[in-house]
């Protein structure tokens, strides 16, 4: 009793209403996505469990950063695919420069799919100055405003030109900031730095599954 009177006394007042606010918020934003889970017939859970054991055995995407989280956790199968929906965050950076980065994905596991190995983000400055030193970028000639937008990469670069055809290229772009990952098997759709709302996930979900059968 007399730690958390001395705590109490030490922290202002609106902060500790701000962190009270903040704890309520996250209890209800995991009951709201309890009923997503619930009505979409998926199966739910707080935090990270064997579940997404074999997503993250698949792909390096996980590894980044440090004070990794996987939290909020749908998990199922939706027209014969399995299907996983859930937060991560993680921390990059030290000091001063140590930001907290949450996001809400998509994992869409094709047990026949033949997708090639790929990574898809939104181009930034440091792509750019990369490929000037020489670093992966594959451009898609044929269109050039979709490579202004992305940075896209693979090991295999013309079956990875191949899965990216005209009208693949107009939908992504359509589609905005969108990061995408094929590890061949699984396709991993994300808006980086964006959590959803739970009315959001809907929408998010139906996208996935589209951007998904560009390439499967």
């Amino acid at each position: 009793m007399k730690i958390w009177f001395i705590v109490a006394v030490a922290i202002p007042a609106f902060l500790v209403a701000a962190i009270a606010s903040a704890i309520i918020a996250e209890r209800r934003r995991k009951q709201e996505l309890r009923a997503v889970a619930e009505r979409l017939g998926l199966s739910y859970a707080d935090k990270d469990d064997a579940a997404l054991a074999p997503l993250r055995s698949a792909t390096k995407l996980f590894d980044r950063g440090s004070a990794r989280r996987f939290t909020s956790i749908m998990h199922g199968r939706i027209e014969d695919l399995s299907v996983y929906i859930f937060d991560y965050a993680y921390t990059t950076g030290t000091g001063e420069e140590t930001q907290r980065h949450r996001q809400t994905m998509a994992a869409i596991f094709a047990e026949q799919s033949r997708a090639p190995k790929f990574e898809l983000r939104p181009e930034r400055v440091f792509h750019k100055v990369a490929s000037f030193f020489g670093y992966e970028d594959i451009d898609v000639s044929d269109h050039p405003a979709f490579s202004r937008m992305f940075h896209l990469k693979g090991d295999d670069a013309q079956s990875v030109l191949n899965a990216f055809p005209t009208e693949t290229c107009d939908r992504l772009m359509q589609a905005g900031k969108m990061c995408i990952e094929s590890t061949g098997q699984w396709v991993i759709v994300y808006r980086p730095d964006k959590r959803l709302k739970p009315h959001e996930i809907d929408g998010f979900l139906r996208e996935a599954f589209e951007l998904t059968t560009l390439f499967v």
